[in-house]
């Protein structure tokens, strides 16, 4: 099983999300997704979700939360999820994987049509909590 780590990106109740690429090369071809990847044999889950981001949006956020761990069967995967305030006003971030990314409020995610199967549920425990405590 592939270990993958993922990053829940916030700010002013919006979540950050990816539009992957469309390649049947990769996990959730074409859906909006979180940003993240697998963990390399030669890092920790952490370093991991700082490489992936630096990759994928040219960005390093200064301070990452775990969240919660699962088991996404559909891919074969064990996915750790970060949750992480974006509090630069000055940043621009630049997609450099995928074919866009977009600011959504949790109910404009509801109506996305493609979207891992685990997303909407797990948004919506998250804002009911998440924007409390951290």
């Amino acid at each position: 099983m592939k270990k993958v780590v993922k990053a829940i990106i916030y700010k002013n109740n919006q979540f950050l999300l990816q539009l992957r690429d469309n390649s049947k090369k990769i996990s959730y071809p074409n859906h909006w997704s979180f940003f993240g990847g697998e963990v390399e044999n030669n890092e920790n889950d952490e370093e991991a979700l700082l490489r992936e981001l630096n990759e994928e949006i040219a960005w390093m956020p200064n301070k990452i939360n775990y969240y919660t761990t699962f088991l996404d069967y559909s891919t074969n995967a064990e996915v750790k999820l970060y949750l992480i305030k974006f509090e630069s006003n000055n940043t621009k971030l630049n997609l450099n994987e995928g074919q866009k990314m977009k600011w959504f409020r949790l109910e404009d995610i509801k109506t996305l049509i493609k979207t891992p199967s685990y997303m909407y549920e797990l948004l919506n425990e998250i804002n009911l909590n998440c924007f409390k405590i951290i």
